[in-house]
């Protein structure tokens, strides 16, 4: 993940599924080793947020792309 943010530079990294189920130490810990192993120019405007959809993420873009 660290390779693919130094390339594309992205403002807000979204993680969901089971991974953020446990809480919020996960988020932090994906935080921490992305500011780690990022270039410093990339990691700097960087946030790492958890998923707001939940279990319905799919079906909502699925919809999305229908409509």
């Amino acid at each position: 993940m660290a390779v693919v943010c130094d390339v594309l530079n992205p403002a807000v990294v979204v993680v969901g599924g089971r991974f953020t189920e446990p809480g919020a130490y996960v988020i932090d810990g994906i935080r921490e080793a992305l500011r780690r192993h990022c270039a410093p120019s990339a990691a700097a405007g960087l946030t790492v947020v958890r998923a707001q959809l939940g279990a319905e993420a799919e079906a909502l873009g699925a919809v999305e792309s229908f409509l």
